[in-house]
Formats: structure tokens, C-alpha cells, sequence
């Protein structure tokens, strides 16, 4: 990733589905600094996919409230402003443009397991301890958890380089 800039505002138009970084991460791998690569693939994952999803619950959970008010303040409302409707969600503003495709949570769980699988192999082969950490505090970051076989993989390295 030379350009990680354009590469996070093409993320920010337009939502990828998560199926089509497969073969190109499994190409990195063979890279010799592929481990940063993931690295900076990982972080934009966090700063654009699993941002929407954060922002994309948020509004929809959020609500308008109505408060009960006496039938009496009703009729006298009522006789202004005429039989209203409940308060709409707010959307998007018009100059904002709406992205094509959304993200999948399935898709975004399995892109997530291949970026964790893949770290930990690159990480494996330098015997990089500390790119192990930082795999790990990704995952908490976007409340993923790390698989046993992972988990067991991740001890074994950790236990070899102290």
C-alpha cells in the first residue's frame, strides 16, 4: 500500500465487500515487508469498515422521544399546528453522498479472521513478538476475538521469543 490516503478515501465513497481482498492479501504474504502492509490494511479495515459499523448502529438505534402531555395541552396543540406526525430519523444531508454497497457482517468477520491469520503467520516467520501484541490490541480495538488455534499459536511464539 504506497498510497494509503487514496486508499482510505475510496473506502470512505465506496464500501468493498470484504471477498475481493482475499487474493490480494494472500499475495502480499509473500512479500518480504508484507507485515507492514497488513498492518496498514488492518488500520484502514478499523478507520473505514468497522467504523461504519459503529456509526451505521448508532443512528439506527437512535430514536425520537415524545413526551406524554395532558389531553387538554393536546387539543389546544392540535387546534394549531393540526394532527402531526412523530419526529422522522434524521438522514443524511444531501451533500453527502451515500456509499454503494454496505458492509457485510459475515464478510467483515471472515476479512477480519484471514487479516489475524495472515499477521500471525508473517509474525511467526520474523519471530516479531511485538507485532503479535499489536495484532492483539487490534482485535480488542474492534471486539473481535482471536480464535484457539490462533490463541495457542500466538503463547507458542511468545514463550520461544522471551
Amino acid at each position: 500500500m504506497k498510497r494509503p490516503n487514496d486508499a482510505r478515501l475510496v473506502f470512505t465513497k465506496v464500501s468493498v465487500p470484504g471477498k475481493f481482498f482475499r487474493k490480494p492479501l494472500q499475495n502480499f504474504v509473500h512479500h518480504e515487508d508484507s507485515i507492514h502492509i497488513i498492518e496498514d490494511f488492518a488500520s484502514l479495515v478499523t478507520d473505514c469498515m468497522f467504523a461504519e459499523k459503529r456509526k451505521s448502529k448508532s443512528v439506527s438505534t437512535r430514536a425520537s422521544q415524545s413526551t406524554l402531555m395532558s389531553s387538554d395541552l393536546l387539543l389546544v396543540l392540535d387546534s394549531f399546528y393540526g394532527t402531526g406526525r412523530p419526529k422522522q430519523i434524521e438522514l443524511p444531508s444531501r451533500n453527502e453522498k451515500r456509499k454503494l454497497h454496505r458492509v457485510n457482517d459475515m464478510q467483515l468477520f471472515e476479512l477480519s479472521e484471514m487479516v489475524q491469520s495472515l499477521w500471525l503467520q508473517k509474525a511467526e516467520k520474523s519471530c516479531d513478538a511485538q507485532a503479535l501484541d499489536r495484532l492483539i490490541a487490534w482485535s480488542a480495538a474492534n471486539k473481535l476475538q482471536i480464535p484457539p488455534k490462533l490463541m495457542k499459536r500466538i503463547a507458542k511464539i511468545k514463550s520461544r521469543t522471551s
